[in-house]
């Protein structure tokens, strides 16, 4: 077995200086200066911190403890990891227990002389081993001890990632959150939605924490079996075997545990986020795992049938899922993202919430390589999104106002697309209504990797590379349309050139934290990098259509942290908030929304270098717009006004709350702050706190691990029961 893992090892050595992946990628320089920068900042050696957790333990008070707990919302997260603990510490002493009694039972018969051995079952077998060999060791209750923990931990192991169970779980809790808003009774039992004592959002890490158990246990299981040989070798295999499959448990024991090399190999994070494929693939030796498990011992079946066929079954509602017909609309790019656009032929086959995501597959690439990605846009884009795109070329169109001496019977349909000018257009060059079509849509905004290597291996690559090949000869944005049995075009694309094979096959939606967003009357939204995407998704969902339906919550805080040298990237963006701003101020000019509602957008620009002065970065990529209404409603500002400040901001981000009081700030374009610098939580969070209007407000975050880490403690120093304040966090988890 030592052998095996050493080969396996090698190999992949061998494929990673193919890949020109050799050596350490710089790990070991980050490490030392991340110890310099420890040093530096006066963090506490290891052996300080581990008297400090003795003295904590010391002075342990459990009325504190549960006060504490219960302030930052982990009463729930607490109580199941207890309830977890308690049931394996209870099924291992119990199974020691009946596993002692057999060893003492066979010991005490040898002893008086009254062990069977007349029978012809192979339980007489084994009574005439320990005749002639002695009894089993007392080791052997505890190598079974671990055997059955690993039984239930690896039937936990599958729950938390079949997604169509968690789905109809966060379902459920959405249901149970309407009806206690609308029942007494269940108002005053209960202060909150399911989801509150039933930690959905936590399922990834309970599936690591039995991971971690299993790898555990396995060792155990593995080095008392071993002793156990040692002292009573031909005794012990014969009763083993006959609570057992004879005679593979050697073998298949070998093959589990190589299974477990090559998943848990490649199941740190480092692996994860840097090579997808490599996890995604690894990982999926756990099919080889249970079946090895499932040879090894007949016990294992009744404990894992329910788990696993739940996931045989979500495997199969994926096929399912993946084979309903999708067709690609426009695809965008600007380095490093890609924005692509698509929609289900029928509608009914991907009802979603925003904050949801998806699985994405390219046929074309790789059929069985899937990948997650969170939805960037709002349910109503792809049911009641007024907009329309011109059908030859996709690209949007804007409604022509009616002329004044049009006469009062004359029907008046008229277009131009959004990089024309209809003032300076000759009326006979409008588009009729019919040359259009409603612009319905899913969207979604993927970082592509690996744009420094010669050729494409990342899968985000391959697939821009793929998009750029069906639209041979054209530069992005590429819009996609076919003709249908008439000859007539219609938007959207279904095949690749050979035309049977989908572009896209699209599993999804699948439940996430933030979709319970509508839950609270006060919401913020916190997004970094390319992670802001479920924000941006519930920021459309609100601004453009919830808030004219008067839906929660009432006020919103969007708070966005992004590089100076990364802007240009997300210019996408900076038109959906100019966008957005000038829809909320025609629905608020138009007495659509109700003045209760309120929104808040602050952009964190970090990284700038002030030394060097202002930056000119690259013109905006799409077209520009002239925003036009019959109701001659202006926009504040426009996309290039929004972008320039983002290129240099001005107004350091220290102080943000005092100077967001001044009258007149320069920093300032409507709904819109931009800041340079960090947000400084600490001070975001007081604020919030002092001028709540609502004591639940939940905290949505997508983004970097270490934001996340500092949101959590924020979340944690500024909740207090007592104060009627509880700040909720919701983290992206993949």
């Amino acid at each position: 077995m030592p052998g095996g893992f050493l080969i396996t090892t090698a190999l992949v050595t061998q494929y990673g200086v193919y890949r020109n992946e050799s050596g350490d990628g710089g790990r070991e320089n980050k490490r030392k200066n991340a110890a310099k920068a420890k040093a530096a900042s006066g963090e506490k050696s290891f052996g300080e911190r581990i008297k400090e957790d003795w003295e904590w333990l010391i002075s342990f008070n459990p009325v504190t403890f549960y006060r504490r707990i219960y302030n930052e919302d982990k009463l729930s997260s607490y109580c199941w990891i207890g309830i977890y603990i308690v049931l394996n510490v209870l099924l291992f002493i119990y199974t020691l227990d009946v596993w002692y009694e057999i060893v003492e039972d066979m010991r005490n018969t040898l002893l008086d002389g009254t062990i069977d051995v007349t029978c012809s079952n192979l339980l007489c077998h084994v009574n005439r081993k320990a005749v002639k060999y002695g009894p089993v060791s007392l080791v052997a209750p505890w190598a079974k001890g671990c055997g059955v923990l690993l039984n239930l931990n690896c039937a936990l192991l599958l729950l938390p990632v079949v997604r169509m169970l968690i789905k109809k779980l966060h379902n459920y809790g959405s249901s149970y959150s309407s009806k206690q808003q609308g029942n007494d009774i269940l108002n005053r039992f209960f202060a909150h939605p399911l989801t509150r004592y039933l930690p959905l959002q936590k399922n990834i890490e309970f599936h690591k924490i039995c991971a971690v158990v299993i790898f555990f246990l396995s060792w155990g299981h593995m080095i008392c079996h071993y002793i156990n040989l040692i002292v009573a070798n031909n005794v012990t295999l014969r009763l083993f075997r006959f609570a057992g499959w004879d005679p593979t448990d050697w073998l298949t024991g070998a093959i589990a545990t190589y299974a477990m090399f090559m998943i848990y190999s490649a199941a740190p994070d480092v692996v994860r986020f840097s090579k997808f494929e490599i996890f995604f693939k690894a990982h999926h030796f756990f099919v080889i795992f249970f079946l090895a498990l499932f040879l090894h011992g007949p016990t294992f079946f009744y404990w894992t049938a329910i788990p696993v066929l739940l996931y045989i079954a979500e495997r199969y509602m994926q096929g399912q899922r993946g084979n309903r017909p999708y067709l690609v609309v426009k695809a965008e790019y600007i380095a490093p993202v890609l924005a692509l656009y698509f929609r289900p032929l029928n509608k009914e086959d991907f009802i979603f919430k925003e904050g949801q995501y998806l699985y994405l597959n390219c046929p074309a690439i790789s059929p069985a390589e899937w990948h997650p990605f969170t939805i960037s846009s709002a349910t109503d884009d792809l049911n009641t999104n007024p907009t329309r795109i011109h059908l030859e070329t996709g690209e949007e169109v804007i409604e022509v106002p009616r002329p004044k001496n049009l006469p009062n019977g004359a029907k008046w349909n008229k277009y131009c697309l959004v990089s024309q000018d209809w003032q300076r257009m000759d009326p006979n060059e409008y588009l009729d209504k019919s040359e259009t079509g409603y612009y319905d849509y899913i969207s979604l905004h993927i970082k592509v990797h690996g744009l420094d290597e010669p050729h494409a291996r990342t899968w985000t690559r391959k697939l821009k590379e793929y998009l750029e090949l069906l639209s041979p000869g054209k530069k992005f944005p590429f819009y996609f349309s076919r003709r249908d049995a008439r000859g007539d075009v219609v938007i959207g694309r279904q095949f690749g050139p050979d035309g049977t094979t989908p572009i896209l096959r699209v599993d999804g939606p699948h439940s996430a934290p933030a979709e319970h967003y509508a839950n609270y009357g006060t919401l913020m939204l916190i997004g970094a990098g390319i992670g802001l995407t479920p924000c941006v998704s519930i920021l459309t969902a609100l601004t453009k259509y919830r808030w004219r339906k008067n839906f929660n919550p009432e006020i919103l805080h969007f708070y966005w942290i992004i590089r100076q040298n990364e802007v240009e990237s997300f210019q996408w963006l900076v038109h959906l908030l100019t966008e957005n701003s000038y829809e909320l101020k025609r629905a608020r000019a138009a007495n659509q929304i109700d003045r209760r509602y309120y929104c808040e957008i602050n952009v964190y620009v970090t990284g700038v270098d002030n030394k060097k002065g202002p930056i000119e970065g690259q013109p905006l990529y799409r077209p520009k717009r002239t925003l036009q209404s019959n109701q001659q409603v202006t926009p504040t500002f426009t996309a290039d006004a929004l972008y320039a400040q983002m290129l240099n901001p001005t107004v350091e981000s220290k102080g943000q709350v005092k100077k967001m009081k001044d009258n007149h700030p320069e920093n300032r374009l409507q709904d819109i702050w931009i800041w340079n610098g960090r947000p400084h939580w600490d001070e975001i969070f007081k604020e919030m706190k002092d001028q709540r209007q609502h004591s639940d407000i939940g905290v949505c975050f997508c983004g970097a691990p270490a934001i996340g880490a500092d949101l959590r403690v924020m979340c944690e120093k500024y909740s207090s029961v007592d104060e009627d304040c509880l700040f909720s966090l919701h983290k992206e988890n993949f």
